[in-house]
């Protein structure tokens, strides 16, 4: 997880939610679902594309960039590896 926070720090991440409403949700899965979204060309909704550019992990045409990618890749990566954990 220390990968992700360099990539987008929970400072940038509570400024790029500030407002928002998404209940209780881990914004940093709201992420990780946007990226996964926008890189199977479907579309996560305004407010969640926004932040995504706001933060440069997605361009205007809602490709991922090269930050956005990398911070998909380590957040399932690292899940990855919990889930494993834990199963054992």
């Amino acid at each position: 997880m220390s990968r992700v926070k360099e990539l987008v720090s929970d400072e940038e991440l509570m400024k790029a939610f500030a407002g928002t409403h998404y209940g209780n949700k881990d914004y940093r899965d709201i992420i990780k679902l946007g990226l996964l979204k926008s890189a199977c060309k479907y579309h996560s909704g305004y407010t969640t594309s926004q932040i995504l550019k706001r933060l440069e992990l997605i361009k205007e045409n809602l490709k991922l960039t090269k930050k956005g990618r990398q911070y998909l890749y380590d957040s399932i990566q690292y899940s990855s590896i919990n889930t494993v954990v834990e199963k054992k």
